[in-house]
């Protein structure tokens, strides 16, 4: 039997034939010159980024022009659906670098004006106008909103339906406070664990009681596994069109956000994978989003998304791995979404500079400490050497190999990596209060292979020449 990450690379191969001359990609995997779509773009290049494609690959590039360029011409030619805009919004958002493009534009104000236009007067969208709230289309709206809330030119429209939204999806909940459950279907619909999946991940970004709420729907989705491990579910709503909500990945993603406060189980989780290998089509080298169906891209981007956050769930501590000395304080992992930032550094000066996605320094400084520095750049050179692969090992750096290169002791490279971090964090709070997340994280491959530290949602560079 192949492994995950040779399936990843044959659905890689898949992928690359499959784009169509106009950018898109279509659901059908299994066919030639299928029609495309805006979601299945929207889903690939989700699947690309997540294997680290660069913003200026010729396929992403495409990509996104292709969710421009499409978005009015399918609501105009295919109805008036809101899940073009929304998830051209969602596609276009996923790198840092497109709302600053020119060339997409056009992509971004359409996209906006169609849901400022149809917004639902509580709160959220439906499939079309006129219709219900729709989790489907409102989750993939306030992700995308959530991207653009620190954009000059839309920040001020995003935080505004965005936050409308959340509230929305609240007054949604169903079943007591403690375990809330969502249905896409109104006061008549039984629990979802798709639409709960959904509800929890649209209000894990949110504020304080959202997040709380999103929390307890972690627990329903714990206590009633049975309801996602091993299915999809129809969205009914949507008319004359067979509109799969994944539940089997919707919910792991739900049950291991850093929001959570508990943590899934081992049979919960192996049941949940085991799902994978029954939605894995081999002659098609994809996945299928229900066992036994036609390979998609839906299937495919519901696979490789769920195990992106499956490899990111487990938590790494070197002081406690190494048995280092307890002074050394462990930073919190993160608890709400991380801004993507541009990280330079400067080999002449042992200058390094941070750049959020406005395009603010956040941290423009120089390491003195000679251990801080070389470890920066042996993880900085890892990562981007590993930048185009799947393979989670080929992106880290472990401590053992931190430790040789420097010729000093693991446990002096962790104290190292963790007063480095600190420094970013205080230095970034001086800079006119910017926020800067913990850059060097811990992190835990799920392949075996052994734990190390690296980046993430970051874009990483190494140049020779000083700042100017």
């Amino acid at each position: 039997m192949s492994t995950y990450p040779e399936r990843a690379r044959a659905l890689r191969g898949v992928l690359d034939a499959r784009q169509a001359p106009d950018g898109g990609w279509p659901h059908r995997l299994d066919k030639k010159n299928a029609a495309t779509s805006i979601p299945s773009t929207a889903h690939v290049i989700e699947i690309l980024r997540s294997w680290n494609y660069e913003f200026r690959d010729r396929s992403i590039q495409d990509g996104l022009r292709y969710l421009a360029n499409a978005v009015p011409r399918h609501m105009q030619g295919r109805g008036r659906t809101l899940r073009y805009p929304a998830f051209a919004l969602w596609g276009l958002t996923r790198y840092p670098q497109a709302p600053f493009s020119k060339g997409l534009e056009k992509g971004f104000i359409y996209s906006l004006a169609m849901l400022q236009r149809y917004k639902l007067d509580g709160g959220g969208w439906p499939v079309e106008r006129g219709g219900d709230f729709s989790l489907t289309v409102s989750m993939p709206c306030v992700h995308a909103l959530d991207r653009l809330a620190y954009h000059p030119r839309y920040g001020a429209v995003a935080e505004l339906l965005r936050s409308q939204a959340r509230q929305r999806v609240v007054r949604e909940r169903r079943g007591a406070k403690a375990l809330p459950w969502w249905t896409p279907y109104g006061d008549q619909g039984k629990p979802s664990g798709a639409a709960t999946a959904m509800a929890v991940l649209t209000l894990a970004g949110g504020n304080n009681e959202e997040r709380a709420l999103a929390r307890n729907g972690i627990t329903w989705l714990l206590g009633n596994p049975q309801e996602w491990v091993d299915r999809c579910e129809t969205d009914t709503n949507i008319d004359n069109r067979s509109w799969q909500m994944l539940s089997f990945s919707l919910a792991m993603r739900a049950v291991l956000h850093p929001c959570a406060k508990e943590s899934p189980s081992k049979p919960i989780l192996r049941s949940a994978v085991q799902h994978w290998d029954d939605l894995w089509v081999d002659t098609a080298g994809a996945w299928t989003h229900i066992p036994g169906d036609i390979p998609t891209t839906t299937g495919s981007f519901g696979v490789v998304v769920a195990a992106r956050a499956l490899k990111r769930s487990f938590e790494f501590d070197p002081a406690t791995h190494l048995q280092v000395a307890s002074r050394m304080k462990r930073s919190k992992r993160r608890s709400h979404p991380r801004p993507p930032l541009s990280f330079t550094l400067y080999r002449s000066t042992q200058c390094i500079h941070i750049v959020n996605q406005r395009g603010d320094t956040v941290v423009k400084t120089k390491l003195k400490g000679q251990t801080q520095w070389r470890c920066l750049e042996l993880i900085a050179k890892r990562h981007i050497e590993g930048a185009t692969s799947n393979d989670q090992s080929r992106q880290t750096i472990t401590l053992a190999e931190l430790a040789k290169a420097c010729e000093n002791s693991a446990e002096a490279c962790a104290r190292a990596i963790h007063r480095l971090n600190s420094r970013l964090s205080r230095e970034a709070d001086k800079n006119n209060n910017r926020f800067l997340q913990t850059l060097i994280e811990d992190i835990d491959p799920s392949d075996g292979g052994e734990r190390g530290v690296g980046f993430d949602e970051v874009e990483c560079v190494v140049i020779e020449d000083a700042p100017s």
